[in-house]
């Protein structure tokens, strides 16, 4: 479910429901915990998810140039690649880009609300923190907030999801040869052909 879907579906007599509150979970004193995008499936390291910090305005893609967003992606990509904490590069629709810092296993891009809708998200996982291709709270992140795409780069790989209408392809692997990486990564494939949208993933040249 979407968050235009749980606000016209559930949300009643408060028209200006956020997408914090659909994200999250309301907390003892009203906070809301933040998911997040995470290097794996286990809890966040050391940052508060009801305070995570704010995004930073960075630039403005021009969006005329045909490839602009692409080249400011490589770019932070190469910058944020060997940080031992997570980051996000975050490019609205509107050109404007955002970097979230996070901390160790996990960085909170949905501080942007709505701005999300339509955006580009390209984040790290640390080195030996990954599972090598998106972990399930990035999945959520893409569906949950209706991204354009979703990138994600560690030590060894490149994977993306990304609205499109062509489907993805789950590989066949034996199970007898199957890593836990692979095995990961299978899961993933799967569950993106289930739910829409096309995943890849490269290894890092």
């Amino acid at each position: 479910m979407t968050y235009p879907e749980w606000k016209n579906s559930f949300v009643r007599d408060n028209k200006n429901a956020s997408m914090q509150s659909f994200a999250g979970l309301e907390g003892n004193l009203g906070d809301v915990l933040h998911w997040g995008l995470s290097a794996s499936d286990g809890e966040n390291e050391t940052m508060d998810p009801s305070n995570p910090p704010k995004p930073i305005p960075i630039g403005k893609a021009n969006l005329e140039i045909e490839g602009a967003t692409e080249r400011i992606i490589n770019y932070h990509e190469n910058k944020i690649i060997d940080l031992g904490h997570e980051e996000a590069i975050v490019i609205i629709e509107n050109g404007e880009v955002f970097k979230c810092i996070g901390d160790k296993t996990r960085v909170y891009p949905e501080v942007l609300g709505e701005k999300l809708k339509n955006a580009i998200i390209a984040h790290n996982h640390p080195v030996g923190e990954g599972e090598y291709p998106f972990s399930t709270a990035d999945l959520n992140l893409f569906y949950n907030y209706d991204l354009l795409e979703l990138r994600g780069i560690d030590e060894k790989y490149v994977y993306s999801i990304r609205r499109s209408n062509q489907k993805t392809i789950v590989p066949k692997v034996p199970v007898l040869e199957t890593s836990f990486e692979d095995s990961r990564h299978l899961s993933v494939a799967s569950e993106v052909k289930d739910r829409g949208g096309y995943y890849s993933r490269k290894k890092r040249k």
